[in-house]
């Protein structure tokens, strides 16, 4: 794809984001004000535990393991989208784990 044609692209999505963000930002204050930078370990692991590692998901057998593995697949197509989003720049754009020539570019 051409550079410019992506740049284009790229600022009208990050433009539409701004002006949605914007406006739960707005919702968000009208709220309560709150320190969100107390206890930061404890914030950090829970995020680890529930949102990365999924840990909640165990307590329902099928069902979570279908959720997990969605899970995985919806990171597997984040990473897509990021190698075509510099691709659009760079034709020949790889992360360097997933290049052709590293192991894990075949399995890719």
């Amino acid at each position: 794809m051409n550079p410019t044609a992506m740049l284009a692209i790229l600022v009208a999505a990050l433009s539409a984001f701004a002006w949605s963000a914007n406006r739960r930002w707005q919702l968000l204050k009208v709220g309560r004000p709150t320190d969100r930078l107390d206890h930061l370990m404890e914030r950090f692991v829970g995020t680890w535990r529930y949102a990365f590692k999924q840990e909640k998901m165990g307590y329902y057998e099928p069902a979570g393991v279908a959720h997990k593995l969605i899970f995985v697949g919806f990171l597997v197509l984040l990473l897509r989208s990021l190698v075509l989003w510099g691709r659009g720049f760079v034709p020949g754009f790889n992360f360097w784990f997933f290049a052709p020539w590293q192991p894990l570019g075949p399995v890719y």
